[in-house]
């Protein structure tokens, strides 16, 4: 028997509706206080220290890669930051917007295959892929699903190596008790349409401090201003106000209020939103590994 399943049925109501509404009605429209609630509610639900939302995952995406080749990791950073001719090595599975970033920041994708029942990238091909030119690895939650994350930090860490999760696919799935996007260096979360929508969004998460701060500058073009590290920045460039300092090249990849009012409202009810989308992958016969099943956990 042959039946349609929708992309995604809309899921705004009533709430989200009067929160945009009451945006507007504030004429507080671009990036502000209710960006930085929907951050920090964002990130105590995934676990991580820092959120920093975009104004979709594909620029989460972009945003992370840029900073993970910025000068300031090469300058004494924690991980290898991405140089000109670098590895990254990458799922066969995944989206274009998780790939051309590594391109853009001058880097070569390394592409390792997927297992055939629950498309995920396969560990052992990641260890097979590693050269002396790999700096990192990312991996991506496909379909509602978890790759095996354990394995792969294990590789990470064995090779010195960084890791990357792309969660777009996967909010709320939870592998061995912990949120996916919270194991790596940083996650990334897309808010189109197929899980939580905010119209459009995304956020970066991490629990590193400067590379937090220095998310929020590139998010920005470069500016200190939305950054919890400022002062640090206005003391060295002390001739500049700090109102107008800019410190390194960036992007405008600043959400709105709107996208954030209901992107808090939205997370109020991912529970309830869940539930249509479980019953959908079981009609569907998808198949998840027992450890990182489809939105487990709360």
């Amino acid at each position: 028997m042959a039946f349609r399943i929708p992309f995604n049925p809309s899921t705004w109501g009533q709430a989200e509706r009067a929160a945009a509404k009451a945006v507007v009605d504030s004429g507080d429209l671009v990036m502000g206080q209710r960006c930085i609630e929907f951050e920090a509610a964002f990130a105590a639900y995934i676990g991580c220290d820092h959120a920093i939302m975009v104004n979709s995952g594909s620029s989460a995406n972009l945003l992370a890669m840029s900073a993970l080749a910025h000068s300031s990791l090469q300058e004494g950073g924690s991980w290898h930051p991405i140089a000109p001719g670098a590895e990254v090595i990458v799922p066969a599975l995944a989206w274009p917007t998780t790939v051309w970033p590594i391109v853009q920041v001058g880097a070569k994708p390394v592409f390792v295959d997927c297992e055939s029942d629950t498309l995920q990238m396969m560990a052992s091909l990641v260890e097979e892929a590693i050269t002396p030119q790999t700096v990192g690895i990312i991996v991506v939650h496909a379909l509602g699903s978890a790759t095996n994350v354990g394995e792969i930090i294990n590789i990470a860490q064995r090779h010195g190596v960084w890791l990357f999760e792309d969660s777009c696919q996967a909010l709320g799935v939870v592998w061995n008790g912990k949120k996916v996007g919270s194991f790596g260096v940083m996650g990334s979360f897309s808010f189109s349409s197929s899980q939580i929508t905010t119209i459009e969004g995304g956020m970066v998460v991490t629990n590193d401090e400067p590379l937090a701060n220095l998310l929020r500058a590139l998010r920005a073009n470069g500016w200190i201003r939305p950054t919890r590290s400022s002062h640090e920045a206005a003391t060295r460039h002390s001739g500049i106000d700090p109102q107008s300092l800019f410190v390194s090249a960036g992007f405008n990849f600043r959400p709105t209020e709107i996208n954030a009012a209901t992107g808090l409202e939205q997370l109020k009810r991912l529970n309830q939103l869940k539930e249509p989308l479980i019953n959908l992958r079981i009609m569907a016969h998808c198949a998840f590994d027992s450890r990182g099943t489809a939105w487990t956990g709360s």
